[in-house]
């Protein structure tokens, strides 16, 4: 079967995107020193983003199904906090392939609660990227538990992220893709106000410095979801489309060799052996990416 090109194309996209939102994330709350500012304000861009959404689907609103999009943005605030959790305190390097394991969670829950058959490529493809994860996961000797740390904050975000993929491809449809997508936005921004109380500066009151990667980076992170949310509501393979994603680890690994120490996150400095595993990990997820794209 060959795959719709926006199945490959749009995961790419959207896996470039986030891994350059999340280094600049990290670099703004290394800054501000306010996580749940950051992600109070990544939710409002969220919704602004996916505003233009809610106009260009005419359909009915199906008001008595309102849960759905609900639940959905429930998940979805629990995934960004966890993943931002993982991220501010660990290694971009680790915390960003280990959400990889959304490839594998996802593919269990298509066949549990989609009745989707999952090709045997697809399984072996889970498989090669979990042991990508091990691989991704071996720290340095005064990092382990660090890094451990990291490792299961990035699992529990990738159980809440898997969710909304698969609650995306079972009920977008009955709404229409687009007003599906900007009504869990808008459940999701809402959820957020919870966490005001837990702001550390009052009013946001960050530097015009600490904005300008807050912004970019929020911008990124809703545009790579709306193309996952975008191909997943319309042509569904969660499945495939996660594996294809999951090479937001290797843009991770580029970014961080590339303009890591400019942003201020020199993870490879002195550590030529933990970059070769997190290489090693990084070549097999793209190989899991090629059996199921061939």
């Amino acid at each position: 079967m060959m795959l719709p090109l926006p199945v490959l194309i749009l995961p790419l996209v959207a896996a470039l995107l986030y891994a350059l939102a999340i280094t600049l994330l990290k670099r703004a709350v290394g800054f501000t020193g306010d996580l749940w500012g950051m992600i109070l304000v990544i939710n409002g861009i969220v919704v602004l983003t996916y505003f233009p959404l809610f106009f260009l689907d005419g359909s009915p609103i199906p008001w008595h199904l309102t849960y759905q999009p609900a639940l959905v943005g429930l998940f979805f605030l629990l995934g960004q906090v966890f993943a931002f959790k993982a991220v501010v305190q660990g290694d971009l390097s680790v915390a960003t392939p280990a959400l990889g394991s959304k490839i594998l969670i996802v593919a269990v829950l298509s066949v549990f609660l989609l009745e989707d058959s999952v090709a045997w490529t697809w399984w072996l493809a889970a498989i090669l990227a979990m042991v990508a994860f091990i691989l991704l996961g071996i720290g340095q000797p005064g990092k382990r538990r660090n890094t451990a740390v990291t490792l299961l904050l990035s699992i529990l975000a990738a159980l809440q992220f898997a969710m909304v993929d698969i609650l995306v491809q079972k009920w977008a449809p009955h709404w229409g893709v687009p007003r599906f997508l900007f009504f869990f936005s808008v459940a999701g921004a809402v959820y957020a106000l919870a966490l005001l109380p837990c702001v550390s500066r009052s009013r946001l009151r960050y530097a015009a410095r600490d904005w300008k990667w807050l912004l970019w980076g929020s911008l990124f992170f809703a545009l790579q979801g709306l193309a996952l949310g975008w191909v997943v509501g319309y042509y569904g393979m969660a499945t495939v489309v996660n594996i294809v994603y999951s090479s937001r680890g290797i843009w991770n690994i580029l970014l961080v060799l590339a303009i890591g120490a400019q942003l201020g996150n020199p993870e490879f400095a002195g550590g030529k052996k933990i970059l070769a595993f997190r290489v090693v990990g990084a070549l097999l997820i793209s190989a899991a990416i090629a059996l199921v794209s061939i």
